[in-house]
Parts: structure tokens; C-alpha cells; sequence
């Protein structure tokens, strides 16, 4: 499936309690890429509201959690743009240990996967309620699916940037060629499922 279970959606009194307990939740995270799974965890959950509003014709609601989809996402493309190769090396790389660059490979599956996905489907579902005469234009725009989904494209340019600026710095550091470092990068991505999706994307194109 392509949404993660919804939680409380935003036409719920309930929704920002939910809210200040996810809050606590990334306050109380023990460190940076901890937080980050989260962040990631919290958008795809918003996103899936989002969806369930747009099927229920709440588009006001549906607003509210595309917003608060794309907050989560900066905070992600924060994250991500402070990432660096410190103390990785070809031989930790080799032998699977986790890494930030390990953590920026299961981010961009995470927001690949599940949200790049789950946005298109809302965008195509949205498209069919306006030629359906359902909802105007200005209402689609005013629900922020565009800028939503430009949001995720910034975070995945983001962690294509970030991975190829640490695999320089271990290839530099280890003396080894970037072809030798980007092979087992790719490695790691084909275990991740990466490289399917990848491929998914351009059968669709």
C-alpha cells in the first residue's frame, strides 16, 4: 500500500493532541538521525491523513495536513544538509555498519516510497474531482499539493547532494577511486529496494 496508517486526522479535536505527544516524542529522541526517522515517520502519517480528508471532500482539512506534511518535511531537509561522511571509511562502508550516509540511503527510500508516492496519488485524485466539476482550481491550488510536492523533490535533491559529497570525502580520505566507493554505495541501495523504485519511476515516465 502505498499510505502509512492514518492517525487522528485534522478534523479532530483530537488531531493536535496528537501533535504535542509526536512533539515530545522528537524532543526526547536520543540523537539526530533518531529524530530524523521520526520526522520522516511523522510526514508519511500526515500525508496519509491528508489523503483521507481529500476522499472524504474535507479539502480545508486536506489544506491543514499538507501544510503540516511540508513542515515536517523542511525540518527533514534540515537534517539532511547537515549530514557529513565524519568517521566513515570504505572498510565500515564494506562491512554494513551503520552510518549516516546508511541512514540518508533508508531516508530516501522512506521518502521515496511512501511519500513521493502517496503525493502523486492525492495530486491524481484531486485532478479527477476537478475535471469531475467537484471541487474549482482555486480550490486544488489553495490545498497546496504543488508545493508539497516541490518540498519533496528539494528533500530527495537534498540526499542525492549529501550522498555525493560523503562519497567524495570517504574516497578522498580512504584514497580509493569514487567509482570504487559509489559500487558499494549502490550495493547498499539495491538492499534498500532503491533501485526498483528507481526503476518503477522511469517505467512510469
Amino acid at each position: 500500500e502505498i499510505f502509512v496508517d492514518a492517525g487522528v486526522t485534522p478534523d479532530s479535536f483530537l488531531h493536535d493532541i496528537e501533535l504535542y505527544f509526536e512533539n515530545i516524542q522528537l524532543g526526547m529522541a536520543d540523537t539526530s538521525e533518531e529524530e530524523a526517522t521520526l520526522l520522516a515517520d511523522f510526514a508519511a502519517e500526515r500525508l496519509a491523513e491528508t489523503h483521507e480528508m481529500v476522499l472524504e471532500g474535507n479539502y480545508e482539512a486536506a489544506e491543514i495536513g499538507v501544510t503540516e506534511t511540508i513542515d515536517h518535511l523542511e525540518e527533514l531537509h534540515d537534517y539532511v544538509e547537515g549530514v557529513d561522511g565524519t568517521g566513515i571509511t570504505v572498510d565500515t562502508l564494506a562491512t554494513q555498519e551503520d552510518t549516516s550516509l546508511d541512514h540518508l540511503i533508508e531516508l530516501e527510500s522512506d521518502v521515496i516510497s511512501t511519500i513521493d508516492a502517496g503525493v502523486e496519488t492525492i495530486t491524481e485524485e484531486i485532478l479527477a474531482e476537478i475535471d469531475a466539476g467537484t471541487i474549482s482550481e482555486e480550490t486544488a491550488v489553495d490545498i497546496g499539493v504543488n508545493e508539497l510536492r516541490e518540498t519533496t523533490v528539494e528533500v530527495e535533491r537534498a540526499i542525492e547532494e549529501q550522498k555525493e559529497e560523503i562519497i567524495q570525502e570517504v574516497a578522498t580520505a580512504s584514497g580509493e577511486t569514487t567509482i570504487a566507493v559509489e559500487t558499494i554505495v549502490i550495493e547498499e541501495e539495491q538492499e534498500a529496494g532503491l533501485s526498483a523504485i528507481h526503476e518503477n519511476e522511469v517505467k512510469e515516465e
